[in-house]
C-alpha cells in the first residue's frame, strides 16, 4: 500500500511540474467533455439505429456533422475577431451539448432531418474544438506536449471505461425490469451530456486566456510544406470517426445498448495503460512507427472481419485501439510543426486547414459506407466497408511518408512558404 501511495505522489509531482496552471485548466475542461463524449459519440448513433434500424441513417447524421465541422471552425475564426476566446468556447460547448438533447426531443426518422441535426452538432463541435485546439497549442510547449496529450488521453479512457458501461446498462435495465423505457433513459443521459458540456465551457470561461490575434482564417496554399500535414490529417480522418460503424455492428450482433457499453468499456480498459505508458516512456522517434502499426492493425482487423464474420469482436476491439494510437501519434506531429514554423497570428488558419482535411477523410469514409449500403445489404456494408476505408488510410499514409521524405524544412523553405502566404493577403 505504501508503495502505491509513493507512486501516486511521484506521478502527482511529475504532473504539477510538467503542466502549467493554464494547461491544467484546459485538461479539466477536457475531462468534463470526455465524460460527455461517450454519451454523444457512442449512444447518439445507437439512438438513431434504435428508432430507424438503418445504417444509412446513422451515416447521414455523421455526414452532416463532418461537413459542418470545418465550416464552424472557419466561423469561429471570425467570431474570435469580435469576442474573447472564453466566450466563443462556452458558446460552442452549449451548442454541442444541446445538439444531443435536440436529437432525442425531435426523434427524426427522415434522412433530411437527420442530416440537419448532424449539421447542428457539427457547428457546436466546430466552435468548441476550434477554440480548444487553439488553447491546447497555445498553453502547451513542445517539451510537455507528448506528456500532456498522453495524460489527457489516458484519463479520458478511464472515464470511457465507466461512462459507456453505466450508460449502456442503464438503458437496457429500464426495459429489462420494466422501470422506464429506453427513450426515457436517453432523455436523462443526453440531459447529463448537456450539463457536462456546460461545465466544460465554464472551466475556460472563468479562466484567464489570451485570445488569438487572427491575421488570416483560411489557408489556400498548395505546396509540399502544407500538403504533408494535410495527408496526415486525412489519414487520421479516415478511421478516427469510423467508430460509429463498430457501434452499429455491436447492436446488429448483440441487440442492446448494454452490450455496446460493455464492449466500449473493454476497449478503453485495454487502451488506457498502454497509451499512458506510450506518452510517459517513448519519445518522438516512435511516432512514425506508431502511425504505421496503427493503420496496418486496423486494415488487418478489417480483412479478418470481411473474411471471417466470427472475428467481429476482434475488429470491434482492436480497430478502436488502432484509431486511438493513430490520433495520439498524429496530433503532436501536426501541432509541433505549426508551432515551429508559424507565427502566433497565422496558427489558427492552419488549425482550420487541418480540421478541413481531417473531416475530408471522415467524409470519404462515411461516403464508402453510404455507397455500399445503398447498393447492398446492411450486413455487406457492415462487414466490407472497413476494408476499403483501411486501404484508403494506408495509401494516404504512404503518400504522407513519401512527402515527408521529399520535403526539407530548412529555414529558407519555411521563409519561402510564409512569404507566399503573406503575398496573398
Amino acid at each position: 500500500m505504501s508503495r502505491i501511495i509513493a507512486i501516486f505522489r511521484s506521478e502527482t509531482l511529475f504532473f504539477t511540474r510538467s503542466i502549467n496552471p493554464n494547461a491544467r485548466r484546459v485538461i479539466s475542461s477536457n475531462i468534463m467533455e470526455g465524460l460527455a463524449s461517450p454519451l454523444a459519440q457512442i449512444f447518439l448513433g445507437a439512438f438513431i439505429w434504435r428508432i430507424t434500424g438503418s445504417l444509412a441513417a446513422v451515416a447521414i447524421y455523421k455526414l452532416g456533422e463532418a461537413v459542418f465541422l470545418p465550416i464552424a471552425f472557419s466561423l469561429n475564426g471570425f467570431l474570435l475577431r469580435r469576442f474573447p476566446i472564453q466566450q466563443t468556447y462556452l458558446f460552442g460547448a452549449i451548442i454541442a451539448g444541446a445538439s444531443c438533447a435536440l436529437l432525442v426531443v425531435l426523434e427524426p426518422v427522415g434522412l433530411a432531418m437527420l442530416f440537419l441535426c448532424g449539421c447542428i452538432r457539427g457547428v457546436g463541435n466546430g466552435l468548441y474544438y476550434g477554440n480548444r485546439n487553439f488553447l491546447e497549442l497555445q498553453e502547451t510547449t513542445a517539451e510537455m506536449r507528448q506528456y500532456f496529450f498522453s495524460f489527457v488521453t489516458a484519463t479520458l479512457m478511464l472515464a470511457d471505461i465507466l461512462v459507456p458501461l453505466i450508460a449502456g446498462w442503464f438503458i437496457t435495465a429500464g426495459a429489462l425490469f420494466g422501470w422506464y423505457s429506453p427513450l426515457h433513459a436517453y432523455w436523462l443521459l443526453f440531459a447529463l451530456a448537456f450539463i457536462l458540456m456546460l461545465g466544460s465551457g465554464l472551466f475556460i470561461a472563468r479562466g484567464t486566456f489570451e485570445s488569438p490575434v487572427l491575421v488570416r482564417i483560411l489557408c489556400f496554399q498548395v505546396s509540399p510544406f502544407f500538403n504533408k500535414r494535410r495527408l496526415l490529417q486525412m489519414t487520421q480522418g479516415f478511421i478516427d470517426n469510423f467508430g460509429f460503424l463498430a457501434s452499429v455492428l455491436v447492436l446488429y450482433l448483440f441487440g442492446n445498448e448494454g452490450a455496446l457499453g460493455t464492449v466500449s468499456a473493454l476497449i478503453a480498459c485495454i487502451s488506457a495503460l498502454a497509451v499512458y505508458g506510450y506518452g510517459r516512456v517513448l519519445g518522438e522517434v516512435r511516432r512514425s512507427i506508431t502511425l504505421v502499426i496503427s493503420v496496418v492493425a486496423f486494415l488487418v482487423c478489417a480483412l479478418l472481419l470481411a473474411a471471417f464474420h466470427e472475428t467481429a469482436i476482434v475488429y470491434i476491439l482492436f480497430s478502436g485501439i488502432a484509431a486511438t494510437f493513430l490520433s495520439l501519434a498524429s496530433y503532436p506531429i501536426i501541432l509541433g510543426s505549426i508551432e515551429e514554423e508559424m507565427t502566433d497570428s497565422e496558427r489558427y488558419s492552419f488549425i482550420v486547414d487541418s480540421e478541413t482535411f481531417l473531416n475530408f477523410g471522415r467524409i470519404l469514409s462515411i461516403g464508402v459506407v453510404l455507397f455500399i449500403s445503398a447498393h447492398n445489404s446492411i450486413q455487406t456494408a457492415l462487414f466490407s466497408s472497413p476494408v476499403i476505408v483501411g486501404t484508403l488510410c494506408l495509401l494516404s499514409l504512404m503518400f504522407f511518408f513519401r512527402a515527408k521524405k521529399k520535403s526539407t524544412f530548412s529555414i529558407s523553405t519555411v521563409s519561402q512558404a510564409l512569404s507566399l502566404l503573406r503575398q496573398e493577403e
